[in-house]
């Protein structure tokens, strides 16, 4: 079949799988079913930024509920900004004077953010795996229950996905294309997901450790270095607004109102390790490039790391297995509930487990971290350190929800579909005949047991609408 031929289906699958998540999610959210505290915060102050733009605050709905039911909302409710950056509810204004308030404008920025993820999650599947995993990827990215359940709500956590996931694809593009422009494009997402909240750049120093790791040279571009200020140029808006209301302090303000004003505290301890691990690779890779990506690779060569890989394998195979039973059982689903704070508590490894209870296929993933089959490649390297940093930054974080580790189920679900299409292929040059059929269906099995189950769970669960901790 001529390339061509084969870009078009493509073409028409990949765009009929986005514009089929937009509509199917505006149905789950028309559904009546309660909205969330967030969802209406947002709409909320959409609204009072339609009329007055600097409006960005809950002082007047905390001091309604308040009135009203008796309620009381955290403390950051009532100062005069609202304590995320203000880019996600622009993005609802917006909506708001295109299409007028309703419902199609409240939900917009998350089902569109949605749809373009799927387009992204295949172009940056197929730079990394070709287009079959690509393809894969995008297909299993429109069933994931954790994805549906986050973007038929009024919620950041989509729109952040969205752009950490183009931030990752335009700077691999960058780095393996070499087309320098990729890195503006690259920053300037970046900027826009630390415009919605501060973790969306988690995934721009995910790619700075990167570069310093595997490409230091490319700290010479001059594209890409301006792509490093781009983030922050962005938010001086946002920055310039704090200090014009709270002061010199507003810096200070901000880590309290986060929670961040305990030096020892998991969440601070890591962006600390983070940033002093950038610093320090940074002196040693711009001191010596050529020598800094022999001695990474000298060090992933190496016997113990081999043993290591080996352990780990082995270990998250046994993880696997243990949690195979209740992932697969099609007469258990996961719970989903309206009580906050019921996974307070939950162990360190929580969105590790859970996010096999929604979605089994994530084991792949699991394993391909600690593969030892198969060659080190620089374009998986990248999205096994973006998802790791996000997730071990929620899991430190230690408020567990599923939708705060949205943005690394993109690179996991890649990860996933590469790492299983691989297996096969591997499987597939079994000289065996009778064993390599045995260990192909083995592995086709699984992943139709767990799809069938992925799909039982959505129409049980993710397309009723009816939750808000998952």
């Amino acid at each position: 079949m001529p390339d061509i031929i084969k870009k078009i289906i493509i073409f028409f699958i990949i765009g009929g799988l986005a514009v089929s998540a937009y509509f199917m999610g505006y149905i789950n959210f028309l559904k009546s079913v309660p909205r969330t505290t967030d969802e209406v915060v947002y709409y909320t102050m959409a609204r009072q930024m339609d009329d007055n733009i600097f409006a960005y605050n809950t002082t007047g709905f905390a001091l309604q509920d308040l009135l009203n039911e008796g309620k009381r909302y955290p403390e950051y409710f009532h100062r005069p900004l609202f304590k995320h950056p203000p880019l996600f509810t622009l993005m609802i204004v917006g909506a708001v004077k295109i299409f007028g308030p309703s419902s199609v404008a409240a939900s917009l920025a998350g089902l569109m953010c949605w749809a373009l993820a799927i387009m992204v999650v295949y172009l940056l599947g197929s730079a990394v795996g070709g287009r079959a995993v690509g393809l894969l990827a995008a297909g299993f990215m429109f069933m994931d229950p954790v994805t549906i359940m986050s973007s038929q709500k009024v919620w950041m956590d989509t729109p952040l996905m969205f752009f950490m996931l183009l931030t990752v694809y335009a700077y691999w593009m960058g780095v393996s294309r070499n087309k320098s422009w990729f890195f503006l494009l690259g920053g300037a997402a970046a900027g826009a997901a630390f415009l919605i909240k501060y973790p969306g750049l988690l995934s721009f120093f995910a790619i700075i450790l990167f570069i310093l790791l595997r490409f230091p040279k490319i700290f010479r571009n001059r594209y890409f270095l301006v792509s490093l200020f781009l983030p922050f140029l962005m938010a001086l808006p946002w920055f310039t607004l704090n200090y014009y209301v709270y002061g010199t302090g507003f810096i200070y303000e901000q880590f309290a109102v986060h929670g961040m004003t305990n030096l020892f505290s998991p969440k601070v301890l890591f962006m600390l390790a983070v940033g002093l691990g950038i610093a320090f690779l940074g002196w040693r890779a711009l001191r010596d490039p050529e020598g800094a990506v022999q001695r990474f690779d000298r060090l992933f060569s190496g016997r113990f790391v081999s043993y290591m890989k080996w352990a780990g394998f082995i270990g998250t195979a046994v993880f696997l297995i243990a949690y195979a039973g209740r992932s697969l059982n099609v007469f258990e689903v996961p719970w989903v509930t309206w009580r906050q704070g019921l996974f307070s508590g939950q162990p360190r490894w929580f969105y590790f487990q859970r996010l096999l209870r929604f979605c089994f296929l994530y084991g792949f993933s699991y394993l391909a971290f600690f593969d030892p089959f198969f060659k080190k490649d620089d374009g998986r390297f990248l999205l096994k350190l973006n998802a790791f940093l996000i997730i071990v930054f929620f899991a430190a974080w230690g408020n567990f929800q599923c939708r705060y580790i949205l943005p690394a189920l993109p690179f996991l679900m890649i990860l996933s579909v590469d790492y299983a299409w691989r297996i096969l292929g591997r499987l597939g040059r079994i000289d065996s005949v009778v064993l390599r059929l045995l260990l192909q269906s083995a592995v086709l099995v699984l992943i139709v047991l767990a799809v069938n189950k992925t799909m039982l769970i959505n129409v049980v669960v993710s397309y009723t609408n009816n939750m808000c901790y998952f």
